[in-house]
């Protein structure tokens, strides 16, 4: 093969394994109002889901079709972290003379 075709089958490569990897790092769960729309009004659940997008018509004034958001990312609002917990018990140190 020539090192054009061999350079072509690479990339094909890395995107398609990129693309796999991002799709298994992606969530449909998210606060309704953080649903950014992934398609037109009266989108069916059928070419919402075609178009790798999420469906959910239980919420009206919201997009029922709207793309997943990553899961290193969490929703706007959700804290990185557990809140500091309050110091447990302490042990009294006796003053020095």
């Amino acid at each position: 093969m020539e090192p054009k075709v061999t350079c072509v089958l690479v990339m094909v490569f890395a995107l398609a394994l990129s693309s796999l990897a991002q799709g298994e790092a992606e969530t449909c769960q998210m606060e309704p109002h953080q649903r950014a729309n992934c398609g037109p009004p009266r989108i069916t659940r059928t070419e919402c889901k075609n178009k790798g997008c999420c469906f959910d018509d239980h919420i009206f004034g919201v997009p029922w079709c709207f793309h997943p958001v990553a899961v290193h990312e969490p929703p706007e609002g959700t804290p990185l972290s557990r809140p500091p917990q309050p110091p447990g018990p302490q042990k009294e140190v006796p003053p020095s003379a």
